[in-house]
């Protein structure tokens, strides 16, 4: 069994790297959409981070921002404010939670 099962599993692996046909499809770019000014709505805004310690990461976010954006006539010169409520922080641990609030971290009694 095996004399022949070594076989095909060689012409089937060398089979398995061919290269992909030419095509020539080509795709057209999506049309440019054009953005009005003033206030835009993001459709998913959130603000996560990993704290990194030697034993174990805790993946957090916040549950409570805003975020406002100022265009300008120069892409350069637009500009991007983000207000986060740093008591409003999630983590893996509520230990953790309460830990990130306290002065050694945020100190969210003062900020």
């Amino acid at each position: 069994m095996l004399k022949k099962l070594i076989p095909a599993l060689c012409i089937l692996s060398f089979t398995a790297c061919a290269p992909a046909p030419k095509t020539d499809d080509v795709m057209e770019p999506a049309p440019a959409v054009e953005v009005p000014a003033g206030d835009q709505a993001m459709a998913t805004e959130t603000i996560t981070f990993v704290g990194k310690s030697s034993i174990v990461d805790h993946p957090g976010h916040f549950m409570k921002f805003t975020i406002a954006t100022t265009p300008a006539a120069a892409f350069e010169e637009t500009s991007i404010t983000a207000t986060i409520d740093l008591t409003s922080v999630m983590t893996d641990s509520q230990g953790l939670d309460g830990h990130l609030q306290r002065e050694d971290f945020f100190n969210t009694a003062v900020y």
